[in-house]
C-alpha cells in the first residue's frame, strides 16, 4: 500500500529560523506559518517592497542624499511604502547618550517646505569627536526652540 501523503519541503522562518508549515494560500501562493514564533510569510513575494533588502536600502539612499520619490523610483517601489519605511526605521532610532565633559558644537540652518513663505529652521547640537547629532529641534527660529537644545547640554554637563 503506498501512501498519499507528499513529502513538504517547506522553508525556514525568516524571523526566527524555524520550523514551519503550510497555512492556507494568498493570491494563488502558498502561505507558511512558522511553529514557535507564529509569524506568517510567502516563499515569494510579487511585490518588490517585501524585500528583506528594501528597508536597508532605503536607509542607504537617505545617507546619500536621495529624495523620497527618487528613492522610489529607483527601488520601484510606491512613495507611500518609502514614507512608511521612514517612520518605522525612524521609530526604532534612539538619542545617543550625552557624556558630561564633551565637547558640543550647536549649528543651525535654514530651510523651506512646500514654498518660500513657509520657512523652517533645523538646529543641531553635534558631538564634535564623533560628528554624531545628539540632539535636534526642528521649528521657528526663537528662544524657546534655542534654549531647549542648550538645556539638554547644560543639564548633561552638570
Amino acid at each position: 500500500m503506498t501512501s498519499c501523503i507528499k513529502p513538504v519541503d517547506a522553508p525556514k522562518c525568516v524571523k526566527c529560523n524555524g520550523v514551519t508549515i503550510r497555512y492556507g494560500k494568498t493570491q494563488g501562493r502558498q502561505r507558511y506559518r512558522c511553529k514557535f514564533c507564529k509569524m506568517t510569510f510567502l516563499q515569494t513575494y510579487s511585490y518588490r517592497a517585501w524585500s528583506p533588502y528594501c528597508s536597508q536600502n532605503i536607509v542607504a539612499l537617505l545617507t546619500e542624499g536621495c529624495g523620497i520619490r527618487s528613492i522610489a523610483r529607483l527601488l520601484k517601489v510606491a512613495t507611500g511604502t518609502v514614507i512608511k519605511r521612514i517612520k518605522q526605521i525612524a521609530g526604532r532610532l534612539h538619542k545617543p547618550s550625552i557624556e558630561s565633559g564633551g565637547i558640543y558644537e550647536v549649528d543651525e540652518f535654514k530651510t523651506y517646505i512646500g514654498s518660500k513663505e513657509c520657512p523652517c529652521w533645523v538646529i543641531l547640537a553635534l558631538d564634535r569627536a564623533s560628528g554624531k547629532v545628539v540632539e535636534i529641534v526642528v521649528g521657528k527660529r526663537n528662544m524657546a526652540n534655542l534654549s531647549s537644545i542648550t538645556n539638554v547640554l547644560i543639564n548633561t554637563a552638570c
